[in-house]
Order: C-alpha cells, then sequence, then structure tokens
C-alpha cells in the first residue's frame, strides 16, 4: 500500500500534471491569437466608422494599421512590412508561413525578402547543426515511447527484474511516465523542426 501512494506521489501524479499543463497553455497560446486578430478587426472598423463620422484622417490610417495587423496576426511589424507581406505574389501562404516562424526572421521590403534574425544561423553548419539536434530529441522522443516495451521484454536480461512483475500501479506509473516524456519530446522537436523548414523555404522563395 505504501508502495503505490509513493509511486502515485512521485510519478503518477507529476506526470499527469505535466501532461495537463502542456495542453492548457497549449489551448490558451491558441485561444489568445484568435482573440488578438478579433480585437484587431473590431478596432479597425470601429476606427473606420469614427473617420467616416468625423473625416480625421488620423482614423483612416489608423483603421489600415489595425486592419493589415488583423491580416497578418503579429504586433511587431510597422506598418511598411505588413504591407510588404500583404503584397506578396503568394500572400495567404506568404502569411501563415510568417506566422509560424515569426520570432526566426526579419522582413525587408523593397523587394520583399526574409533574412534570419540570429546572423549565425545563416551559417549552412550552423543550420545543420540546430537541425540535427532537434531530430536527436526526436529519436529520444520515439526512445522514450518504446521503454515500456523494451523493459517488457528485455528488462529481466538488463536489470534482472521482471518490468511486469512489479506491482500494477508502478508499471502504469513508469509507462504513464515514459508516455509523458516521449510526447514532450515529439512536440518540441517537431514543431522546431517545422519551424525552420518553413523559415528556410521563405527566404529560399524570396531570394
Amino acid at each position: 500500500m505504501v508502495e503505490n501512494i509513493d509511486i502515485i506521489s512521485k510519478v503518477i501524479i507529476p506526470t499527469l500534471t505535466l501532461i495537463i499543463t502542456f495542453w492548457v497553455a497549449l489551448r490558451g497560446w491558441l485561444s489568445s491569437r484568435y482573440a488578438r486578430f478579433e480585437e484587431r478587426e473590431k478596432l479597425s472598423k470601429h476606427a473606420y466608422e469614427m473617420y467616416k463620422i468625423s473625416g480625421d484622417d488620423k482614423l483612416k490610417n489608423l483603421s489600415l494599421e489595425y486592419g493589415y495587423a488583423a491580416i497578418t496576426r503579429e504586433s511587431f511589424l510597422n506598418v511598411h512590412q505588413r504591407k510588404a507581406l500583404v503584397g506578396s505574389k503568394n500572400p495567404t501562404r506568404d502569411i501563415d508561413d510568417f506566422i509560424k516562424c515569426r520570432d526566426l526572421l526579419d522582413i525587408k521590403i523593397k523587394p520583399l525578402r526574409f533574412e534570419w534574425k540570429k546572423s549565425r544561423i545563416k551559417n549552412r553548419w550552423y543550420y545543420n547543426f540546430l537541425m540535427s539536434m532537434y531530430y536527436l530529441v526526436f529519436i529520444m522522443g520515439v526512445l522514450f515511447l518504446i521503454t515500456p516495451l523494451i523493459l517488457t521484454m528485455f528488462s529481466i536480461f538488463l536489470f534482472g527484474i521482471d518490468f511486469l512483475a512489479l506491482p500494477i500501479w508502478q508499471v502504469i506509473g513508469l509507462t504513464s511516465y515514459f508516455f509523458a516524456l516521449s510526447l514532450l519530446s515529439f512536440s518540441l522537436s517537431k514543431r522546431s523542426i517545422s519551424r525552420m523548414s518553413i523559415a528556410s523555404n521563405l527566404i529560399k522563395r524570396h531570394y
């Protein structure tokens, strides 16, 4: 009984907490992005309505800025960069791609092009090194995922202990723990690999 309580408090609860925290953070991030889009859209429309009433060109310009900010779904570009992004040959694709990796790239205008924010990533060796590290984390995720299977088949040979002979709570706890590690590794590595690849392709398309 004591062992069961110990495995619950030290393994299962922290593992479930990690998974729930990750899920809540992801949902909060997605919902906050959509909320910002709606807020800017409303502000753009409100500013334009105020412009029609007052004739103040400042309100018209503000309406345009909020409108571009809503379309490009970001907060840190200036109006010229937003216009350049909206005016690309394939704006829907370029905007969607830029949003996914915006913290990696800077936008240049006349003509529209993209550059790495961190100059060292321009070095092909450094870029390949980063990608190799992300793929390594992905492989670790695979290993974490199959660890319970490995323990089931080879624990006696490796540790002299039959994994399936352990108390059921220990089996469930360890399996949940390795599953959580694999989920975290997959999520981080897949997102990083995807963002780096998208950023690299965006640079190449506008080189």
